[in-house]
């Protein structure tokens, strides 16, 4: 599935079906994909040897059985750590994957939406940037058609645009569309904005729709707030529960 073939409306599984699975694992992934979802969501950091790894905190704390800051663990030692149990004691096995293994389950299955974590980007430019580092693999598995890269930070978002303008980005932000916004969009020439769905308003999906950029907001759950971030016109939803919003929009067709 690539991305430029996606069905209205887009429904994107946040770091996986999260819902029902550990978040940013290879069975929330491969659970939202066997469910028919057509773009998965995770979220991408460095370890301390510099290698690519899929978790959303900046500390290992939350989601796993380690302790500390990401970047402090090599993976080696990361890959020891228990990724599941903390959602329930069935997921035990569940590790925390490298964004390579994610390519190789799921490339081609479906489009991989990539967010790039601000704790990971460096001003520096160093040769293993984790910019570079993922349009390296990209290519690699020749996923060009079926990846968006996403963030909150548009700086990395531009050096991706200067390094190779094949691969679409998208601009994630936390607050009412400005001006400034406007402007980051379009420079960028984003596939899409991605805002927080309670700062969105059906002006600001038209005014940034009008520039032939979509608008996939997040993180919309239940059947209340997918239903009110559709009737604002938005091109989709990111949401926990990919199932639920597919079962909503299918009410809503069936309404007319």
């Amino acid at each position: 599935m690539k991305l430029a073939q996606l069905d209205y409306p887009i429904i994107v599984a946040h770091r996986g079906f999260r819902s029902r699975y550990p978040e940013n694992t290879l069975s929330a992934f491969s659970a939202a994909v066997d469910h028919g979802i057509s773009m998965i969501e995770l979220d991408v950091a460095l370890t301390r040897d510099r290698q690519v790894i899929v978790i959303h905190d900046d500390t290992l704390d939350r989601t796993t059985t380690g302790q500390g800051p990401v970047n402090h663990m090599t993976l080696s030692d990361i890959c020891q750590l228990d990724a599941g149990s903390w959602f329930g004691s069935q997921f035990s096995t569940e590790k925390i994957p490298t964004l390579k293994q994610v390519f190789q389950k799921l490339g081609g299955r479906c489009v991989i939406n990539v967010e790039i974590k601000s704790i990971a980007v460096e001003y520096d430019d160093p040769a293993d940037a984790i910019e570079k580092q993922i349009l390296r693999m990209i290519h690699e598995y020749q996923l060009q058609e079926m990846t968006l890269i996403s963030s909150f930070n548009p700086y990395v978002l531009s050096r991706l645009n200067q390094i190779d303008g094949t691969v679409p980005v998208a601009l994630l932000s936390d607050h009412e569309l400005n001006d400034d916004t406007l402007y980051i969009l379009g420079d960028l020439k984003a596939f899409s904005w991605n805002p927080d769905y309670r700062r969105l308003n059906r002006d600001q999906t038209k005014q940034v729709q009008k520039m032939g950029i979509k608008v996939l907001p997040y993180t919309v759950n239940g059947s209340g707030a997918i239903q009110q971030v559709l009737d604002m016109g938005a091109d989709g939803v990111i949401t926990d529960d990919p199932v639920e919003a597919v079962e909503r929009v299918k009410k809503r067709i069936f309404k007319g």
